[in-house]
C-alpha cells in the first residue's frame, strides 16, 4: 500500500520455453551489467554476424528429442537473420522520435475515411489497391516540416522507401485494426519472410522438428 491508498503489484518470474528451457538472462553480475546487455550485443556484432555470437558450455540445454540448445538470455534461432539497419537516417530517426507518422496517419484517415473505406472496405483489397506513391511521402514530407523536421532529400533517398511503407501500414492501422498495420509491414519484414518460406518447406521443416 502507498500512503494515498494506491498500491503496486509487482510480479517477477523467469522465462522458459514449453520444453523447460529457462531462457531468461540471470541478474548475478548486477543490474547495471543486465541493463547493458543489448549494447554490449551491438557494439560485439552479434545482431549483424552470426559469427560473434558464442554460447559456454554451461547454457547448453538438450530438447526432449536431444537437440542442442542454448539457454540464459534469450534463443538462438535455426536461421540467423542479420539486423537491417540500411534505412535508418537523421531524419527518420527524428520523425520516429517526435511521434509524426502517427499524427499523420490519424489526420489523414480521419479526413478521408469514407473514400478509402468505400475503395478498399477490407485489408486484402486496401494491401493490393491502396498505393504507396511519391504523392502520399510529399504530403508527409511537407507536413513534417510544419511541425519542426526539415526536408532532408538526402536522407530521403535512404529511408524513403521504409517510410511510405510505415505510413501506409499505419493508414490501415487506423482504417481496420492493428492486424492490418502488421499485414502491411510484413511483406518487407525479413525475419517473417524466412519464418515463412520455412515453414512452407515440408522437408525443411521436418529437419528442423527432429532431433539433431
Amino acid at each position: 500500500m502507498l500512503p494515498d491508498s494506491s498500491m503496486v503489484r509487482l510480479t517477477t518470474a523467469r522465462y522458459y520455453t514449453p520444453s523447460g528451457r529457462c531462457i531468461q538472462k540471470p541478474y548475478v553480475d548486477g543490474e547495471e551489467e543486465y541493463r547493458d546487455d543489448i549494447y554490449k550485443r551491438f557494439k560485439h556484432g552479434e545482431l549483424y554476424h552470426a559469427d560473434s555470437i558464442k554460447f559456454p558450455d554451461s547454457l547448453r540445454y538438450f530438447t526432449q528429442h536431444k537437440r542442442v540448445v542454448y539457454g540464459g538470455g534469450g534463443i538462438m534461432p535455426d536461421y540467423f537473420i542479420p539486423l537491417d539497419t540500411s534505412f535508418v537516417s537523421t531524419y527518420y530517426t527524428d520523425i520516429l522520435r517526435k511521434g509524426l507518422h502517427n499524427d499523420f496517419t490519424i489526420q489523414y484517415v480521419d479526413a478521408k475515411r469514407r473514400d478509402l473505406l468505400k475503395l478498399y472496405p477490407d485489408i486484402k483489397a486496401f494491401k493490393s489497391g491502396f498505393t504507396s506513391d511519391r504523392k502520399l511521402l510529399d504530403e508527409f514530407v511537407t507536413f513534417a516540416a510544419d511541425k519542426g523536421v526539415a526536408r532532408n532529400d538526402k536522407d530521403l533517398a535512404i529511408s524513403g522507401e521504409q517510410l511510405t511503407t510505415v505510413l501506409k501500414a499505419l493508414i490501415a492501422r487506423n482504417l481496420y485494426n492493428l492486424n492490418a498495420q502488421f499485414e502491411i509491414l510484413g511483406t518487407n519484414d525479413d525475419e517473417l519472410l524466412k519464418a515463412v518460406e520455412v515453414i512452407k518447406n515440408d522437408a525443411l521443416f521436418q529437419k528442423l522438428s527432429q532431433a539433431k
